[in-house]
């Protein structure tokens, strides 16, 4: 499984050419590993919204605080744009 925050998704449903070789790399590999044919999204739930507060990161949007905790959660890779994301989320790809 892989994370994508909320631009990622964006850019990869309207304008894959806005994505970065290595975040279009990651999203076609994790269909090709998975056979993905659709996009699932995930609930927030209490597993997520409780790591969401115990991040030690003074970021204070919540969306993407949830979006870095659901991909801790399952130490999954995170496609992002958002440079303050990836300083602080080692996996993330751009």
């Amino acid at each position: 499984m892989i994370v994508l925050d909320t631009n990622a998704l964006v850019f990869w449903t309207l304008d894959r050419d806005k994505l970065t070789h290595a975040a279009m790399t990651a999203i076609e590999e994790e269909e090709r590993l998975k056979r993905v044919e659709g996009l699932r999204i995930l609930p927030v739930d209490d597993r997520t919204w409780l790591r969401n507060v115990e991040l030690d990161w003074s970021h204070r949007d919540p969306a993407d605080r949830t979006i870095v905790a659901t991909a801790m959660l399952d130490s999954s890779p995170l496609v992002t744009s958002d440079a303050t994301i990836r300083s602080f989320y080692q996996r993330a790809i751009w």
